[in-house]
């Protein structure tokens, strides 16, 4: 029962994340799942549904459908979209329900792709883990499967932004103030997984000379990359001060092949747990929060990780939260809570919060407020406002 929610929502789920992760690649995505769940993975937990297609689809799976399996009306179904479509891929996520009765997704994958001729792969979703799970299997797939090893040739100073969706950085521009700081500093954008991005970048992906995290999403991708091409991993996200310190790494990197977390060498004390500024949300990007506030205001920052996604990308094993209570409790003490304003029944009385929109946890629910965390001005702002609470 301690992990129960009954003052918070809980984060976007598995499913969603990975149809965020695959929104823009030009594949099919099928998640076997009712007829009209559909909205949830796309209406309510994705910001490009109104404005950009993608073919997303749910099987419309029924009560027989789960009770004696009927796989072949599955598979045929996804063959017949896919022979009208053409996706350039074909993906299948799992929910609860197919989950539960042991559904052979791998079976079913090497059926469709026999049938199609296009490439099939499977993403082990199962609706009871949170976006950062989905996201992560589905870009780990797409560094498996979609990457050409034909296009591997390095190219200097070039990179690959890993773990880029709306469900974290929700502000449209996002990833274009994101890229131009890259660039202004020298760097080619080899490929950008995969908001307001270019699938046949992703392809040639091997390529880069460095890969950066921006977000937990991208970590296993960025694993398979290192594995297959040699390629090591900065994570960080360069906003406000910290910013000079991820451009640091990612020459480093670049050089000796060394996978490097500057965000969490910067915060990773037993003073960190106990700051009086406090920032909640998933690891990279709240961690590269409090490194850039921990430099400009030189004190230590609290950072508090509900979601999932791997404990190496956490600055501090104390940092890891699970539960409503636990969140609660790790806040005690904080005079600024830095957050997605519906974590504002958790936050101590009388501290000050300082709202961050976070759409994997609050979707359009103060949509107004979320800020563009790659733009300078935006995040000085941000910082300014934290520094007049602190004072």
């Amino acid at each position: 029962m301690r992990q129960v929610f009954t003052q918070i929502p809980c984060y976007a789920g598995d499913v969603s994340g990975a149809a965020s992760a695959l929104y823009e690649l030009g594949g099919m995505v099928v998640i076997h799942d009712p007829s009209g769940c559909n909205s949830t993975f796309n209406t309510h937990d994705e910001t490009r549904w109104a404005d950009r297609e993608s073919l997303i689809f749910i099987s419309g799976l029924n009560d027989m459908d789960a009770i004696v399996g009927n796989d072949e009306k599955f598979v045929d179904d996804v063959v017949e979209a896919a022979q009208n479509l053409q996706p350039r891929f074909i993906a299948l996520c799992n929910s609860p329900i197919p989950y539960i009765i042991g559904t052979d997704f791998e079976g079913l994958s090497e059926m469709i792709e026999d049938q199609t001729g296009v490439p099939v792969f499977y993403i082990p979703t199962n609706g009871l883990h949170d976006y950062v799970d989905g996201a992560s299997r589905a870009f780990e797939a797409v560094a498996k499967v979609l990457v050409a090893d034909s296009d591997a040739v390095k190219r200097p100073r070039s990179v690959n932004i890993l773990g880029l969706t709306p469900l974290d950085f929700d502000v449209s521009g996002s990833a274009a103030s994101l890229e131009r700081k890259l660039i202004e500093v020298g760097w080619q954008i080899q490929s950008n997984w995969a908001l307001d991005c270019d699938p046949d970048q992703i392809r040639r992906a091997g390529g880069a000379a460095v890969n950066l995290v921006v977000s937990s999403t991208g970590w296993r991708a960025a694993k398979v990359l290192q594995d297959r091409f040699g390629t090591p991993a900065v994570a960080g996200c360069p906003v406000g001060a910290f910013s000079e310190s991820v451009f640091e790494a990612l020459e480093c990197s670049a050089r000796d092949a060394q996978i490097r977390l500057p965000y969490r060498d910067q915060i990773q004390s037993s003073k960190a747990t106990e700051g009086q500024i406090a920032v909640i949300g998933e690891a990279v990007q709240a961690g590269s929060i409090a490194a850039a506030l921990t430099a400009t205001q030189e004190k230590p920052v609290r950072v508090i990780v509900p979601t999932e996604g791997a404990d190496a990308l956490v600055p501090n094993a104390s940092m890891r939260i699970k539960g409503e209570a636990e969140i609660k409790a790790s806040l005690d003490g904080a005079r600024i809570v830095v957050a997605d304003p519906l974590y504002a029944p958790l936050a101590p009385k009388g501290a000050q919060q300082i709202p961050l929109h976070h759409f994997a946890f609050s979707g359009r629910i103060g949509f107004n407020q979320a800020v563009n965390l790659f733009d300078d001005q935006a995040f000085s702002n941000l910082e300014k406002e934290i520094e007049d609470g602190n004072t």
